[in-house]
């Protein structure tokens, strides 16, 4: 019998395995992100969040601390989530901020999450889901991605589209990068499922950003949690960041 993936991915090679030209490449099986099961997930992630939300306010459940110090000094603040899921990030958020603040957040999704989001938060005014990127969003004070922009192949394109909304500030955060040519690999532990994964070049992803007039202005790199034994040696310099850029001006 073998070990279910996640607790392969503890003690095997890691979650990635192996390393690609494209995403094309990468040998893909199973629903990924887009069946059922990972809507359900995303809804008991939610509820999780908000039960120790009630039971013990914001410190039981402690918003990202790079979102929050970038949003805690607005008396307004506009933040746009791609790839924000059934709204964890959110209820974090707007727990941990001041009740003065004005909280407006956006998050762009897949259409099945947002459908979910919208009927769960539709008494909350604060909160919207959008299935695509566009001016509907209006103009953030904060993009925020965590971890969402790896899963994708073109990650400039959505990038730029993201950018055109003109925010101060674009945080990424649980970021995986590389000092390695950007590369695709094979994500495999998703129960049921082999997904492609991006590691980004750093000089790659500062250089396009760059020609956006944004310039990075905070880096942490975040302690690995995940073996890189899966990717060959060359790959293995890639590490977990979280990364702020902001627009000049």
């Amino acid at each position: 019998m073998g070990l279910p993936d996640r607790i392969r991915s503890l003690f095997g090679k890691g979650p990635w395995e192996g390393a690609y030209r494209s995403f094309a490449e990468v040998p893909v099986r199973g629903p990924g992100f887009d069946g059922d099961a990972w809507l359900q997930q995303l809804r008991d992630d939610r509820a999780r969040v908000e039960d120790a939300l009630r039971r013990g306010g914001s410190a039981a459940s402690p918003p990202d601390p790079e979102l929050l110090a970038l949003a805690a000094p607005l008396s307004r603040v506009r933040v746009v989530d791609f790839g924000g899921g059934g709204g964890v990030s959110f209820l974090q958020l707007a727990a941990a901020l001041p009740a003065s603040t004005v909280l407006d957040y956006r998050i762009v999704e897949r259409a099945p999450v947002c459908d979910d989001g919208n009927a769960h938060f539709k008494n909350d005014a604060r909160l919207r889901f959008h299935p695509e990127i566009g001016e509907a969003l209006g103009r953030p004070d904060i993009v925020y991605i965590r971890t969402a922009l790896q899963y994708l192949e073109d990650y400039r394109g959505v990038l730029g589209k993201l950018l055109d909304l003109q925010p101060k500030h674009l945080l990424l955060t649980n970021f995986s990068g590389t000092t390695a040519p950007t590369f695709a690999t094979a994500q495999i532990n998703q129960k049921g499922s082999t997904i492609p994964y991006l590691f980004i070049n750093f000089p790659e992803l500062d250089a396009f950003l760059g020609s956006r007039g944004y310039a990075s202005t905070r880096r942490k790199e975040i302690p690995h949690r995940y073996k890189l034994s899966g990717l060959p040696p060359e790959c293995r310099s890639s590490v977990m960041v979280d990364l702020l850029y902001t627009r000049a001006g």
